[in-house]
């Protein structure tokens, strides 16, 4: 168990699949998993672990610095960045004020409120970008991390609960764990390794039917961002 849902495996969710309608009624212990169905009960003893998932700002060092543009280089050319249906009229408007460093608070604010809620699944993909550009600000940049939170936090009732949710353990720096791996390769230098690179970005692509992809859209404008900034604050 964990505050991003339960992680079974193939073979248990193939057992679980039948018995799965809505409406059923399940009961949750400190170690069981019943679901009592038409197709009859289904229980399944789980074990809870803790696993530290927090994340924090990370020291503009060269290395950091070369990591940031090997992963923008990677995405860019190894990821179908796309804008998504379902984000409005405003959509590429919004996302290129998420790349602009003399983007007004004003401005901001409004790509925040275009994005939030919008597309569909129960993570829309608005909601998608908007938590791996938060997830680097948190890395990177304090002053866009405090903007970004404080714009979300007053539009988390356009988005559904679960997308919330997500959102709300973002603001406090905690993440996923595909994510919580793309931190370490960026903050280990003994994550240097390409390979280690190509698995962070492969399992984050696979999470939900669209989301992962939009997440790597999210990053990608963030990196731009940060790069842009930190170009500037050297000159």
């Amino acid at each position: 168990m964990s505050s991003f849902g339960i992680r079974i495996s193939k073979l248990d969710y193939q057992l679980l699949v039948p018995y799965l309608q809505v409406e059923n009624l399940v009961k949750l212990t400190d170690k069981t998993l019943m679901i009592y169905s038409f197709n009859g009960i289904y229980q399944t003893q789980y074990k809870e672990i803790v696993i530290g998932l927090r994340i924090d700002k990370i020291d503009f060092t060269k290395q950091f610095d070369k990591k940031l543009n090997i992963l923008k280089n990677y995405l860019e050319h190894n990821s179908h960045l796309s804008v998504k249906n379902g984000l409005g009229n405003g959509a590429q408007k919004a996302l290129s004020t998420l790349t602009n460093v003399k983007a007004s608070p004003s401005e901001l604010e409004q790509s925040v409120e275009q994005l939030i809620g919008r597309g569909q699944g129960l993570t829309p993909s608005g909601d998608d970008i908007l938590m791996t550009y938060l997830f680097m600000m948190i890395i990177c940049d304090d002053n866009q991390r405090k903007r970004v939170s404080s714009f979300i936090e007053n539009f988390l009732d356009k988005t559904t609960l679960i997308s919330a949710s997500y959102l709300k353990a973002c603001l406090n720096q905690s993440v996923s764990t595909p994510l919580y791996e793309l931190y370490l390769w960026l903050r280990n230098h003994h994550y240097c390794e390409k390979n280690k690179l190509e698995r962070c970005i492969s399992n984050i692509q696979k999470i939900g039917h669209s989301s992962g992809s939009d997440m790597l859209l999210g990053l990608f404008l963030a990196i731009s961002f940060v790069i842009q900034m930190h170009s500037r604050n050297i000159k």
